[in-house]
């Protein structure tokens, strides 16, 4: 499944149908292009294509959505956890969002002392709820199948309650014209709110996110302490960033 196959897919999982045009402003594609994308989503049986657009086809798209994204560019996720984990110190207040890359940041300090974790994601939650030294707050709100994830006004307003360290956020494109971006506005909301109350915020993205300009603004460029990709993210284009004054990890494979 490739990176616009894989947005649709959420897309669906959240509002239940999509247009064709949505679709071509949200990637600045054809239609040509469009059509091929839900044709390719239909034969897999992960939609319904109708006049104009496309559903969600049956209870089953709706559940292995977030295994399908869990999986793509698995290698780069966890090398990024990896390397975002070692910004992340004994004793920090972290603000986590949900998301497959943050998902492996989570994996990769689960064995520090003392944390305390803020978090709108199940799997976060559950992972470092398992190390008795972190302190885990889950965001009230919402909860989303199959992802795992709250959101809604409640979720906002519970952060406002809370000050962190640190930011860890997982992204739906970052560009150097819109700055950090998501498809999803609930979860985009909850997500600048993290950033709002993080001393630093850290983002994580692999090389597929960069040059995406998706429909919500998450944050400003300026907003960002650390970048965390990976391998494949071409030199030039981290260039820029590090132009923005942005400190650029790249992990290693």
């Amino acid at each position: 499944m490739n990176y616009r196959h894989e947005q649709i897919m959420k897309y669906l999982v959240d509002f239940k149908t999509v247009k064709a045009s949505q679709l071509i402003e949200m990637f600045g594609v054809s239609l040509e292009t469009v059509r091929r994308d839900l044709k390719c989503l239909e034969e897999q049986g992960k939609i319904k294509r109708v006049h104009g657009g496309a559903v969600i086809d049956s209870q089953r798209s709706l559940e292995i959505s977030y295994l399908i994204r869990e999986g793509d560019n698995l290698a780069e996720k966890r090398a990024i956890g990896q390397a975002a984990a070692s910004l992340i110190q004994d004793g920090d207040t972290v603000v986590m969002n949900s998301g497959t890359t943050v998902f492996e940041v989570a994996k990769s300090i689960t064995a520090r002392n003392n944390l305390t974790v803020i978090t709108n994601s199940m799997h976060v939650a559950m992972t470092l709820a398992a190390n008795k030294s972190i302190r885990v707050f889950v965001v009230g709100g919402e909860l989303r199948n199959p992802d795992q994830v709250t959101s809604g006004f409640w979720s906002v307003e519970f952060l406002r309650h809370f000050r962190a360290d640190k930011a860890v956020i997982g992204i739906g494109g970052i560009d150097i014209a819109s700055g950090v971006t998501d498809y999803h506005s609930a979860e985009a909301n909850i997500w600048s709110e993290m950033v709002k109350i993080a001393s630093k915020c850290i983002i994580v993205a692999d090389y597929s996110k960069f040059g995406i300009s998706a429909l919500n603004l998450v944050c400003d460029l300026r907003d960002i302490e650390y970048l965390v990709t990976d391998w494949n993210t071409p030199g030039k284009e981290l260039s820029r960033y590090r132009e923005q004054r942005i400190k650029v990890i790249v992990a290693k494979p």
